[in-house]
């Protein structure tokens, strides 16, 4: 049985082959309620919320408009206790779980993570599967969204209709566009192009393509420099040292692999999601993908965090708050408490959890 990753790679190929934008053009709260919808969803989640003033300005502006959902079955949800998420936009689902998908569904209880766990770590799944951590997940490109066309249609709708002069702009009220932007200037420089002659158009292409090269060559002319002499180093994030203990009478066995949140800084803080995996202080995979805590002890051990390429770079530009989600086979999920995720931090510390508890 074949297993889809919706990913970041599976997204953009699709993107790519279809010769569409890589991300979703109408991904914003103004421009889509069902990227709305999805979002304010996720404040009563454990996600940021949106600001309960512009959550109510919001929720009035697509309400008032025929594209808001008008039946239970239409409609943006979260059930089952935060388990469940059905009819969600692609393009938040990433951005929240690391998923492009339309449908995500936690596994029933314990038992049944326990055993889906066990198939993953014999059957070797790589981290990225989504099986993981949830029971279903259903992938979804933007363009198979239900609004994407609709929305794509009025815009490119409003854009023909003015090209054909049939839309005018009202006493000083500017037309806008399908994302805002208003479109009154466009119309003219549209019918300012028109009229010129091919080979005024390709002369004005090549002196600005000319022009804009030569300015982008004499500004960045000392950092290209400067990128040639100094090595770029590979991306890479350094091993996080984890000591778990164990405060209880019996042993507890850890699954190697889990989930990670990053907490993103600024005024809008947001989190990531990632993967890890447990390794010996000798750099080597527990045996059988996992690993047990004695009671009364404390086990010592490093936590690789996967796409080091992408992480690496939020490791070099940000200062954000880093924790693992522990999973403790047939006894549930516990936090590590929080690291910064600096570098200095990550070779200076250490995170640790009482997996006993």
């Amino acid at each position: 049985m074949t297993i889809t990753i919706p990913n970041i790679s599976w997204y953009l190929s699709i993107s790519k082959n279809m010769d569409v934008p890589p991300r979703c053009p109408f991904a914003t709260v103004e421009t889509c309620p069902r990227f709305y919808q999805s979002l304010s969803l996720l404040g009563s989640a454990g996600s940021t919320a949106i600001d309960s003033s512009e959550d109510k300005r919001l929720l009035e502006k697509w309400k008032s408009t025929d594209i808001w959902p008008k039946t239970r079955e239409q409609e943006t949800i979260i059930y089952g206790n935060n388990k469940f998420f059905g009819n969600f936009c692609p393009e938040v689902a990433f951005d929240r779980f690391g998923y492009f998908a339309s449908y995500l569904g936690r596994y029933s209880d314990e038992l049944d993570h326990d055993l889906a766990h066990k198939q993953l770590g014999e059957g070797g799944a790589p981290s990225e599967d989504y099986r993981w951590a949830w029971s279903s997940v259903t992938p979804m490109h933007f363009t198979e969204c239900p609004l994407y066309s609709v929305l794509l249609y009025r815009q490119n709708d409003v854009e023909n209709r003015l090209n054909q002069k049939e839309l005018k702009p009202s006493s000083g009220r500017p037309i806008v566009d399908a994302v805002g932007k208003s479109i009154t200037q466009k119309v003219i420089w549209k019918d300012r192009w028109r009229k010129l002659s091919s080979n005024a158009k390709v002369f004005l292409i090549s002196v600005t393509t000319f022009v804009a090269l030569l300015a982008a060559f004499l500004t960045n002319i000392e950092k290209i420099n400067d990128f040639f002499k100094a090595e770029q180093p590979p991306a890479s994030v350094p091993s996080i040292v984890v000591k778990l203990s164990n405060s209880s009478e019996k042993g507890v066995i850890i699954s190697a692999r889990g989930d990670f949140t990053l907490w993103l800084p600024g005024p809008g803080a947001s989190h990531r999601m990632g993967k890890y995996e447990f390794l010996t202080t000798e750099g080597k995979s527990p045996t059988g993908a996992r690993l047990v805590v004695p009671p009364q002890e404390t086990v010592t051990v490093h936590a690789k965090i996967m796409n080091e390429t992408y992480f690496s770079k939020i490791l070099s530009q940000s200062d954000c708050d880093l924790s693992l989600l522990v999973y403790r086979v047939g006894a549930g999920l516990i936090h590590t408490n929080n690291m910064p995720f600096t570098k200095e931090a990550i070779t200076k510390y250490f995170i640790e959890a009482d997996v006993g508890k």
